[in-house]
């Protein structure tokens, strides 16, 4: 079966100028249906002759692996012999020749590629389940029919993309929340129904390539005369968008950058109210030098009447007056050559911390900040200051050459007994040590949650122990050395064995001092001198 049918005119037309409403798909509301599938219970020589492989899971639950036989409309067992089926392997029906399938409500988890790649028309999922997982009905070019139940939460990314060319609506349930990336990717979606469209945050790329995106400028998920528009995606054909005199919230990746291909301009001038969620506007970067690569994409904002909002520092965002936005990062204050900023955002995301400074102190909006992984990318950067940090993913990107000094705050105690201290790092820079030595050093500072101790840790010192053991020149283990023992000893288990080469080499260390920048040189000599007392 070829792809949907598109005339060619609007298939290559390009969006541009004044924004109507008639060209912002707003889904229909529906009522919520309760989806019922017959209970099938097969004594276990009756399923494997009907082709189903299976794995006993425990005493009482059955895990489906393979699918041999030859039904067209497959009603999966919910019980074998004494056995639940309560699992859908991955890849289960993978390239079957099969016309429809229902899931009972026994299984709670389907794997991911269940149905991808044949030829099934209809599926009915009655499993409570909440998500439908990645690639789950991927490129199956006939599928016409999908009834999903009340607990669906998440779509996941490519869920029924890859050329489902005849699937044209589906009825997304009340406790749908999320749509992955590219979950409708080229597919002949062109209407869906919800009841709570406010409440669901789509990817900017969930629609691509679908009618929807061909034959309308925005995708909104619901529309009020209260709350006004709340977009759920930017269709890729837009150049320039002048928006209305509405209300508009733009939700998460409603507007996705992809090198040469979206939007140019959004002018909101002309709204009556709008606001974006903090990843509304999502850019690729270069992850060999944290440098942001996207489009030219310019934002006007009109003055006053602008809600939440946060832009990455590679889009140029202005207000209807002519000034400039002033960015996600208010400077408090300026003192010792040290600048202090209060982070208007929830979170620290990913590659935003972009400061020029080279010295900063920065403070989030609550007590503690949350942050995404690669979240600082600051060439010029030497020294940060934190207060306390949860992420679970390294904090700085390698493009981080030049810092040197980093501190934090980070819950410490046991049985139940918590204190908010202070930690510091020394880490040489990457002209010292070599880019590839730095980057480890940067990659220590790992994020992740101790369940133990109901605890969040960010420094891992055994990464910087293993370079240290590797044979690089006795000046850069030197300055190694210098930095872990004048950084929070608590942090280094191993600190012994960086005092011990440090003395051991000590003669060395003071000869080439004067090649090293001051803070080495003193420190060293300082060092020597406590040494000479001993």
């Amino acid at each position: 079966m070829g792809p949907f049918s598109i005339d060619p005119s609007v298939r290559f037309a390009v969006f541009d100028g004044e924004l109507k409403p008639e060209e912002i798909y707003v889904p229909h509301k529906s009522t919520a249906t309760k989806v019922k599938v017959p209970h099938i219970v097969l004594r276990e020589e009756e399923a494997v002759s009907q082709g189903w492989y299976f794995k006993k899971k425990s005493r009482s639950r059955i895990r489906l692996t393979k699918y041999t036989g030859s039904e067209s409309d497959v009603i999966i067992p919910s019980q074998i012999g004494e056995y639940t089926v309560n699992e859908l392997k991955k890849r289960l029906f993978y390239e079957k020749q099969i016309d429809s399938v229902q899931i009972p409500d026994t299984v709670r988890k389907i794997g991911e590629d269940c149905f991808r790649e044949n030829t099934v028309q209809r599926i009915v999922v009655a499993a409570p389940v909440t998500e439908i997982p990645y690639t789950f009905a991927f490129g199956c070019e006939q599928l016409r029919e999908v009834i999903l139940p009340d607990t669906v939460s998440v779509i996941g990314a490519d869920a029924f993309g890859g050329c489902c060319y005849s699937l044209t609506e589906i009825r997304f349930p009340d406790s749908l929340r999320e749509i992955g990336a590219h979950a409708f990717n080229r597919s002949a979606l062109s209407s869906f129904t919800m009841t709570h469209g406010e409440r669901i945050r789509a990817h900017g790329t969930a629609f691509d390539e679908t009618p929807l995106c061909y034959y309308y400028r925005m995708i909104a998920s619901s529309y009020s005369k209260k709350d006004g528009y709340r977009i759920m995606q930017i269709s890729h054909k837009n150049r320039s968008v002048i928006l209305p005199a509405e209300r508009f919230y733009f939700g998460r990746h409603a507007i996705y950058n992809k090198g040469a291909v979206g939007v140019k301009s959004l002018d909101c001038s002309a709204c009556s109210h709008v606001s974006f969620d903090y990843e509304a506007v999502q850019c690729n970067h270069s992850f060999a030098f944290g440098e942001p690569s996207h489009i030219p994409l310019t934002i006007i904002l009109p003055k006053k009447r602008t809600g939440s909002v946060y832009f990455e520092n590679c889009i140029h965002v202005m207000y209807k007056d002519g000034t400039e936005w002033e960015g996600a990062f208010l400077p408090v204050s300026r003192q010792n050559g040290v600048t202090e900023y209060k982070l208007k955002l929830p979170a620290l995301l990913s590659y935003s911390c972009t400061l020029t400074d080279e010295k900063v102190r920065l403070s989030g909006m609550n007590a503690w900040l949350d942050f995404e992984p690669n979240a600082v990318c600051s060439r010029t950067m030497s020294e940060i200051t934190f207060g306390e940090l949860r992420g679970r993913d390294r904090l700085f990107h390698r493009g981080c050459e030049n810092l040197h000094h980093v501190v934090w705050k980070q819950k410490c105690g046991t049985e139940g007994k918590t204190a908010l201290k202070s930690f510091e790092v020394y880490l040489p820079s990457g002209k010292l040590i070599g880019s590839y030595a730095h980057d480890v050093f940067l990659s220590a500072f790992f994020g992740r949650y101790i369940r133990c101790n109901d605890t969040w840790a960010l420094f891992d010192s055994e990464k910087i122990n293993r370079i240290f053991m590797q044979p690089y020149s006795q000046k850069e283990k030197i300055v190694m050395a210098v930095d872990v023992l004048r950084s929070t000893p608590s942090l280094f288990p191993k600190r012994e064995m960086y005092d011990t080469y440090l003395r051991n080499h000590l003669r060395y260390a003071l000869k080439i001092s004067d090649t090293l920048p001051e803070d080495y040189a003193v420190f060293l000599k300082v060092y020597a001198q406590n040494q000479a007392r001993l």
